[in-house]
């Protein structure tokens, strides 16, 4: 099942716990960055890759923004593509399927 992120509004994708999977130690020092992709093209409206910053203080924890503007069709399913990088043979790639949504009035205090 996709994830859901709310259309037409900014939306935080993070990364959480990464670790080392020789050591079992939080790495907190990678370059990581994002992609939102539709059949393996970047989505338009964003400079992609943007990166995804470790949050100071955090076990692991990278957070990186996509825009309101970035061209998608309410429903569809995207790919979230996260690529870190902490050095020789900390490579890995991530692939999240998302899907984006309209806001449920639940979900704030619209009345």
């Amino acid at each position: 099942m996709p994830h859901s992120l709310i259309f037409l509004s900014d939306n935080i994708v993070e990364l959480k716990n990464l670790i080392n999977g020789v050591d079992g130690s939080y790495i907190n020092n990678a370059t990581v960055d994002l992609t939102l992709l539709l059949d393996n093209v970047a989505v338009a409206g964003q400079a992609w890759p943007t990166t995804m910053a470790y949050v100071a203080g955090s076990s692991g924890l990278y957070r990186g923004t996509i825009s309101p503007s970035v061209a998608v069709i309410e429903g569809d399913i995207y790919i979230a593509q996260i690529n870190v990088n902490a050095g020789v043979g900390l490579v890995k790639r991530y692939k999240c399927k998302v899907v984006f949504e309209t806001a449920d009035c639940g979900e704030s205090e619209c009345q």
